[in-house]
């Protein structure tokens, strides 16, 4: 009666063990996840200003073909309009957050890796 009280409580450890482990892998699943989703902001940004750079130039060639005399850089933005890092100030931050949230994810995953060992 002894050893099936003592393999009951063997299997007992090993079971929360795997539990445990289980739930740490869940935990650095959705860690990954979250990095996906951090990494999507980036490239929706950076599309985005692709695409408002793009559209300058666009103007800046339409200007050029109408004869507009108006004074227009190479990448078509107005004299005197807004500065570059002012036109993409929101894109730019988001791109920041999102490199900052990676950070800080890829730490939480590195610790949770040590724990796992």
């Amino acid at each position: 009666m002894e050893k099936l009280e003592t393999i009951k409580m063997v299997l007992s450890d090993k079971k929360n063990q795997v539990t445990d482990k289980a739930k740490e892998l869940s935990e650095l699943i959705r860690l990954k996840r979250q990095i996906s989703t951090c990494e999507e902001v980036i490239k929706r940004n950076q599309l985005e200003i692709g695409r408002m750079v793009y559209a300058q130039y666009e103007e800046r060639v339409e200007a050029e073909e109408n004869g507009d005399p108006t004074a227009m850089d190479e990448l078509g933005m107005e004299t005197g309009t807004k500065s570059c890092s002012e036109r993409f100030e929101k894109q730019c931050v988001a791109i920041a957050n999102a490199n900052r949230a990676i950070a800080d994810l890829k730490k939480q995953i590195r610790m949770l890796q040590k724990k796992l060992k």
